[in-house]
């Protein structure tokens, strides 16, 4: 008789299967009927995604600022290169300096983001993205076969999904989901597991785990024609309730219709969301989130703190939450230097006021947030602003990182378009030296995730040396 599999053993073969780009979505879904799979947490903690959406200006984000580079750098990018003297202020001095005495500054936008890297809790993630495999110059990108590449690089809706499913497009569940799934059963209540105040997020959805989204002004979002009189007649309105929450079964006590009791659970979870959260969220934060001008990202981050202040309280009980925000309008083609200091300086003030926050309810050492995009930008501007790219730099803010320093090695600089660098696969496109799978692993291993099962949550951490699945920016 053959043993059945596993539910871990057959969702390594679904991981193995989306590093393969054969049938995700199936295996994915598939493997989600599944008993849950279940971590036990004694501590609370959660993780923040700050997704800028449309590949965020890494050269403008984190300039050179050392002799050498930054006259490659000014050189490659004659129109949209920040100047020198704004950059003095933003200059940051880490714990340990990189070789060959390279220097980095922050974007001047970014400045309110100096005091938390200076104070050691920020880190900051040099030349890091979507891989599969590790590439190790450009000549091995060149005779690389396409399996072992990210599908359609320099693609926004294919290098986006990469990010947060860690696959190709069709893939039904995110890493953050998926780290979810181990921990949902520990919390009181499932459904404040995975939460969004920027509308659905496939890096929320786990394989049992959905992302329940809440307004970023007024949190649990109610279905109006059942909370309140429809036509103006309560009347009305319990049958509406009654229609859209009753669960019909045929004569044989199966379910009528498999759509229509789904939509009468999605219903009825919406409800008791409203309920719950309704009743249990602060109305304000302690700390002021000053108003952002490009953005709804502080009101975002503000919604979240709210949510994690309510963390014990009835009817929510939770140790382990994952929170997706967002922001956009970073695909930067034109006027860059106009278009991208503003949308940074909403990152930066909202981090900031929101790691402040975490300070006043006391879980600065619990809450980690980190900033993602769609890919990093050419180096090479193309008039006043800069094209796809790979490799970019982003940031994990909160007490438990081991900040004040950079991680990765940055790419060596070419200093014409004639003259390649070793990772650069044109344009100054810089292949990733450290992959989404390594960073994701690193942020799940603090969140208390086991090396076997970060292997399944991460499919193809398996491909990069163990040494180095941990890049090292959270303590212990």
């Amino acid at each position: 008789m053959t043993k059945p599999a596993s539910r871990r053993e057959f969702l390594k073969m679904a991981a193995a299967l989306s590093a393969t780009r054969f049938a995700p979505p199936l295996a994915l879904n598939l493997a989600a009927l599944g008993e849950s799979a279940a971590a036990t947490a004694t501590d609370y903690k959660a993780l923040v995604c700050v997704f800028m959406i449309g590949g965020n200006d890494n050269f403008n984000t984190l300039v050179p600022y050392d002799a050498a580079n930054y006259a490659i750098y000014a050189q490659q990018r004659p129109a949209i290169a920040t100047a020198m003297s704004a950059l003095t202020p933003t200059l940051l001095t880490p714990a340990t300096a990189l070789a060959g005495g390279e220097q980095f500054a922050l974007a001047p936008a970014l400045a309110p983001l100096l005091p938390l890297f200076n104070g050691g809790q920020m880190a900051v993630l040099l030349n890091i993205g979507t891989l599969i495999d590790p590439i190790p110059s450009a000549a091995a990108y060149a005779s690389a076969p396409a399996t072992s590449l990210p599908p359609q690089l320099f693609s926004h809706l294919d290098q986006r999904s990469f990010y947060q499913a860690e696959g190709p497009i069709g893939n039904t569940s995110g890493w953050g989901g998926r780290i979810a799934d181990m921990f949902a059963a520990g919390n009181g209540n499932s459904l404040f597991t995975c939460i969004s105040p920027n509308g659905e997020s496939l890096f929320l959805t786990g394989l049992n785990t959905g992302t329940y989204s809440i307004s970023p002004t007024g949190g649990a979002i109610p279905i109006q024609s059942i909370v309140s009189p429809l036509f103006g007649s309560s009347s009305c309105q319990g049958v509406m309730k009654s229609l859209t929450t009753a669960q019909r079964t045929a004569t044989d006590g199966s379910l009528a219709n498999l759509f229509e009791s789904t939509y009468a659970k999605v219903v009825s979870r919406s409800l008791l969301g409203a309920q719950v959260l309704g009743a249990s969220l602060p109305a304000t934060t302690v700390t002021a989130f000053p108003a952002t001008t490009k953005t709804n990202l502080s009101a975002q981050l503000s919604m979240v703190a709210r949510v994690i202040a309510a963390r014990n309280a009835s009817g929510i009980g939770a140790m382990r939450q994952v929170f997706l925000v967002g922001a956009g309008n970073f695909d930067t083609h034109n006027a860059v230097v106009t278009t991208q200091p503003p949308l940074l300086s909403d990152v930066a003030v909202s981090m900031a006021a929101f790691h402040t926050e975490m300070n006043a309810l006391g879980v600065q050492n619990n809450v980690t947030s980190f900033t993602v995009s769609d890919f990093g930008r050419t180096l090479n501007s193309d008039g006043d602003g800069s094209d796809h790219g790979w490799g970019s730099v982003h940031f994990a803010v909160g007490g438990a990182v081991n900040g004040a320093n950079f991680y990765g090695m940055p790419p060596v600089l070419p200093p014409s378009l004639a003259t390649a660098g070793p990772l650069d696969v044109g344009r100054g496109r810089f292949i990733p030296t450290m992959a989404v799978d390594q960073f994701g692993a690193t942020l799940g291993s603090w969140f208390g995730v086991s090396d076997t099962d970060l292997l399944t949550i991460f499919p193809n951490l398996v491909n990069f040396n163990a040494g180095t699945r941990n890049l090292g920016f959270m303590k212990a």
